[in-house]
């Protein structure tokens, strides 16, 4: 069942470049756009799959999904060459270090299951079933690691975030490297990153000034 968080934690999140306006309000206002569930790539988000002894009633209430609940996900990795390529423009995005704190409720990490199946039993205990459904998802996605804030606002913002660095992909071109060095507060690092030969993973290699 997901793991709920409750102490701060190193996150990333990972980002096309395509739209430079939504990297500007990142890190002009320090916060991650939430999407609507049903906005989200996997079309499974969200479904529950209920044992045959469950009265179609309980079902009825179960489903009756808030139509307010965001998600914003955040990954637990950064050397994944998947996640580059799914979710950074095929290593020409970014990837942004942040540390997530305490002051966000509830933040989980993903459970990978082959489905989410709730029996009568669940039902008396569970008062979120809807919220336990979205931080589970099928184990072909589990190469993402992902951490969710599950909330109810457009945006997750300061305090709850704290952004550390900006990782570059391996195509980021020259010019958006320099763009983003002069752009991005001094603290921010910024750091080249290459892959390593003997296990395929992303790492960290200079920051540039």
């Amino acid at each position: 069942m997901p793991k709920m968080i409750k102490k701060p934690m190193r996150a990333y999140k990972f980002r096309t470049l395509n739209n430079f306006e939504n990297i500007a309000d990142i890190f002009c206002n320090n916060r991650f756009y939430a999407a609507h569930h049903l906005e989200l790539n996997d079309p499974m988000e969200g479904m529950i799959r209920f044992e045959a002894d469950v009265q179609q009633e309980d079902i009825n209430l179960v489903n009756q999904f808030n139509e307010n609940i965001r998600i914003c996900s955040f990954s637990k990795s950064f050397d994944n060459l998947l996640l580059w390529a799914h979710y950074a423009d095929g290593f020409k995005g970014i990837c942004i270090e942040l540390e997530l704190n305490s002051s966000i409720v509830p933040l989980a990490e993903v459970s990978y299951l082959d489905s989410f199946v709730v029996g009568n039993d669940i039902l008396k205990i569970n008062k979120d079933l809807q919220i336990a459904a979205l931080l589970v998802k099928n184990n072909a996605w589990r190469y993402e690691k992902e951490i969710r804030v599950i909330t109810k606002q457009q945006f997750v913002c300061d305090p709850g975030v704290n952004i550390k660095s900006v990782l570059l992909g391996v195509r980021t071109p020259d010019s958006i490297k320099q763009i983003l060095r002069q752009t991005l507060p001094s603290q921010i690092d910024v750091w080249e990153t290459t892959i390593c030969e003997k296990n395929n993973k992303v790492k960290k290699t200079q920051t540039i000034t």
